[in-house]
């Protein structure tokens, strides 16, 4: 899998490299497509990861609409839940 997926990161990054060196317009229409598909998959992925969302007990997940109930009720239960050690309390004992 990494053979296949290193050769196609590090073209994708010379592709990049020539368009902000303004040498952008030797590049193929399939480099610019797996350009734009790359940073469309990382946008998207940006915006699942700052969703504000709940995932049940069966491992649905549900998403909450700002200044609903269903949201105030997760923020007190996110409130009073405990908070995670760090890997450093974790390593020292603390």
């Amino acid at each position: 899998m990494a053979f296949t997926i290193i050769p196609i990161y590090l073209v994708m990054q010379q592709d990049v490299q020539a368009i902000f060196t303004g040498q952008g317009g030797g590049l193929t229409v399939s480099a610019a497509f797996g350009i734009l598909w790359y940073l469309w998959t990382q946008w998207q992925s940006y915006r699942a990861t700052v969703a504000p969302q709940v995932v049940t007990q069966d491992g649905r997940k549900a998403e909450l609409l700002k200044g609903s109930s269903a949201a105030r009720q997760a923020d007190a239960v996110a409130a009073a839940a405990p908070k995670p050690r760090t890997l450093w309390e974790r390593l020292t004992q603390r």
